[in-house]
C-alpha cells in the first residue's frame, strides 16, 4: 500500500483541533493492517502529529528519543472502552511537519513490506532520516532545551522575589562559568532526565570552584518530557509578565541563541519538574578543584576536564525546602 505524503497530510489536517487537550490524541486509521491491528495517524491537543503503530498491550517498547525532532514512543489509548498499545511515532516539532510528512510515507510503505514486522521497519526508516532531522530540528538539542529551560525556571523563582525584577542575577547567558550570582551568592543549575539516581555533569575544574569570601550553591533540578508540563516559550512569557525588562531579556535570549521568532518550534516539548534540590557546595561536596592538585593550579598539559558526580544517596544532604528559599529570597535582595 501506498500512501502519498499528501494523502498522510490530508488525513492530520482533518484531525486539526478536534483534540483539547495536549494529552489527548485523535486518531484515524489509513486502511493499512499489520499483525496487531490497523495504522492510525494522530494529532494531539498540542497539535502534533502522531503516527501510531499497534503493538500487544503488554509488549515493552523501547523508546527512542535520540532525534530531538521526532521520538518513538509506547502510548495506550481508549478505543471503544478498551485500551489499545501503539509505538508512537511523533513529530515534536511544527517546523518539521513537511519532513515528518515524508517520514511518515515512507514508513507507511515500510510497514505494508513488513506487516508481521513494523515498528522495526519504522526504526529502519527514521535511522535514514535521523541526520536531516538532527539538522532540521533545532540549534538546540534536547538536552540543551532542558538546560535553558532549567534556567529560565530559576530566574523566574529569583524574579519572583525581587521586587526590581533585576535580570543581572543571570550571569551564564553572559559568558560566565556560573549561572547565577548576586552579591555574595553563586548558583549553579543542573538538569537531568534520569528516573533512576542522581547523575550529574560538570564542566571543568573550576564550575564549582567557590571563590573566596562567597556561598556556592548547585541546584538539581529533576525533569520529564511531558504534553501538560511548561515549554521554554510559556517561561519567557511568565517573566515578561512579571515586569522584566523586554529589551534586556530578549538581548539575554539572543545571548545563547534563542531567538523569539522561533518560539513556534519550541512551544511543542515541554518539561514538568520531577524533582528540585538544592545543595550548598561547602568543603564536603563531591567535586574536583584545581586545589586538588599539586600548586593549587590545573597540571600543564590538562587543557579540559569534565567528570560526572552522584548525588543519589546522602551525603550531601539538601537543603531543607525553608533554606532553599531562604536563599532565593536573599539573592533577590542583595545588591549586584
Amino acid at each position: 500500500m501506498k500512501l502519498t505524503r499528501s494523502e498522510l497530510a490530508d488525513v492530520w489536517s482533518v484531525l486539526e483541533g478536534l483534540a483539547t487537550d495536549p494529552a489527548e490524541i485523535k486518531v484515524k486509521g489509513v486502511g493499512l493492517g499489520t499483525a496487531q491491528g490497523e495504522v492510525r495517524l494522530g494529532r494531539d491537543g498540542s497539535g502534533r502529529l502522531h503516527l501510531l503503530v499497534p503493538i500487544g498491550l503488554e509488549e515493552p517498547l523501547n523508546e527512542d528519543k535520540r532525534s530531538s525532532g521526532v521520538h518513538i514512543l509506547k502510548v495506550v489509548l481508549l478505543e471503544e472502552g478498551n485500551e489499545v498499545a501503539f509505538g508512537d511515532v511523533v513529530c515534536l516539532l511544527p517546523h518539521l511537519a513537511d519532513i515528518f510528512h515524508r517520514l511518515a510515507a515512507e514508513m507507511v510503505e515500510a510497514i505494508d513490506d513488513n506487516p508481521e514486522s513494523p515498528l522495526p521497519a519504522c526504526r529502519a526508516v527514521l535511522d535514514q532520516w535521523r541526520e536531516l532531522l538532527d539538522r532540521a530540528g533545532s540549534k538546540f538539542s534536547r538536552n540543551a532545551l532542558a538546560g535553558l529551560y532549567g534556567e529560565l525556571w530559576h530566574l523566574r523563582l529569583l524574579l519572583e522575589e525581587d521586587p526590581a525584577r533585576r535580570l543581572d542575577v543571570w550571569r551564564g547567558c553572559r559568558g560566565e562559568i556560573i549561572d547565577f550570582r548576586r552579591g555574595s551568592s553563586f548558583l549553579e543549575v543542573k538538569v537531568s532526565f534520569r528516573r533512576e539516581g542522581r547523575v550529574i555533569e560538570i564542566h571543568g575544574l573550576r564550575q564549582l570552584e567557590r571563590p573566596e569570601g562567597t556561598d556556592l550553591f548547585l541546584s538539581y533540578l529533576g525533569v520529564e518530557e511531558s504534553p501538560r508540563g511548561e515549554s521554554v516559550p510559556d517561561l519567557i512569557e511568565a517573566i515578561k509578565g512579571l515586569g522584566a525588562s523586554s529589551g534586556e531579556f530578549t538581548e539575554l535570549l539572543q545571548a545563547v541563541g534563542y531567538e523569539e521568532s522561533d518560539a513556534d518550534q519550541f512551544e511543542a516539548v515541554r518539561f514538568s519538574v520531577l524533582e528540585h534540590r538544592l545543595y550548598e557546595v561547602d568543603d564536603d561536596f563531591p567535586r574536583i578543584t584545581p586545589e586538588l592538585f599539586f600548586g593549587g593550579e590545573q597540571p600543564a598539559g590538562i587543557v579540559d576536564v569534565n567528570y560526572w558526580i552522584d548525588l543519589t544517596n546522602e551525603p550531601p544532604i539538601p537543603l531543607a525546602a525553608s533554606a532553599a528559599l531562604e536563599l532565593f529570597k536573599r539573592m533577590a535582595g542583595e545588591g549586584a
